[in-house]
């Protein structure tokens, strides 16, 4: 993992990890197969959202989920654990959702979503984004 920058790659949620294999479920695993075209022996990235960064290979892959096989584990301390982004309710959602992405590529994670008198959209479905 020392020559590949987190940027390069693409990069999976999971919440499901054990010691050996991490796996990929639904939407995550969905778009790793129809999308990238990932198989059965492909490297693939994933992270927990802990800090935890893991490079596996892929075991098993199906419509439903993705399993791989932990080739190695990094852990990412947070460096700034008290900055928070602050993002006014958009009313372009891709706009909003680009933001997000970017924003946690840029190593972000802690997003406060607010609207003002001037704010067109009042609600924000937070299991989207």
């Amino acid at each position: 993992m020392e020559q590949d920058l987190i940027s390069d790659i693409e990069l999976f949620f999971t919440e499901s990890v054990n010691d050996s294999i991490f796996v990929l479920e639904e939407d995550e695993a969905s778009h790793s197969i129809r999308v990238l075209r990932k198989k059965t022996g492909d490297e693939i990235y994933a992270t927990d959202g802990k800090g935890n960064l893991f490079k596996g290979e892929i075991i098993q892959a199906d419509k439903k989920n993705l399993t791989a096989k932990i080739l190695e584990r990094k852990f990412y301390e947070k460096k700034f654990p008290n900055v928070r982004f602050y993002i006014p309710l958009l009313r372009n959602k891709d706009r909003l959702r680009f933001a997000v992405e970017k924003l946690t590529e840029l190593g972000f994670t802690d997003f406060v979503f607010y609207s003002s008198e001037r704010t067109i959209p009042k609600k924000i479905n937070l299991d989207k984004i």
